[in-house]
């Protein structure tokens, strides 16, 4: 009982970086046994080889999984836990470039549907949220409209 709810823990972390259920579970069958072609793999998991090659898509995909080819066949092996630092590493990357182009596609997005940006209104507590955000916005190319209502 402890190794299946040991088992379940490990595919809830592997869940919270982008595998689903049967790719973590393809995962840890050959971190577990190693080397194994598509066959053996099938038959361990009970799963179609059509579904464990698109499960080794989507680790491949991930640089996750390793394969050797073989004369008669190929064989895959789960990469080292480690590389799991890539994978984060590889996001976090991904995730910077998308912030950088962010206005530009909101702006574009806005012009492709004809309308403008929409205004919107914040509540900042005092001096010091106001000039929070202000600073926010140093070194951006567009700095929005602002205008401060004194409530008392």
């Amino acid at each position: 009982m402890a190794i299946n709810q040991d088992k379940l823990d490990i595919t809830k972390q592997l869940e919270q970086f982008g595998l689903d259920e049967e790719t973590a579970e393809l995962y840890l069958a050959l971190l577990k046994t190693g080397p194994q072609g598509v066959v053996s793999i099938a038959k361990r998991l009970n799963k179609g080889r059509n579904v464990i090659y698109r499960l080794i898509a989507e680790l491949e995909s991930r640089q996750l999984v390793s394969v050797a080819g073989k004369s008669f066949g190929k064989e895959y092996t789960a990469l080292d836990p480690a590389a799991f630092e890539g994978l984060i590493a590889r996001e976090e990357g991904r995730t910077s470039q998308m912030r950088a182009s962010l206005d530009t596609m909101i702006d574009g997005l806005y012009a492709y549907a004809g309308g403008k940006r929409a205004s919107k209104i914040v509540h900042y507590d005092g001096v010091e949220g106001l000039a929070g955000q202000l600073e926010s916005y140093q070194g951006k190319e567009r700095v929005p409209r602002l205008r401060a209502l004194a409530c008392v």
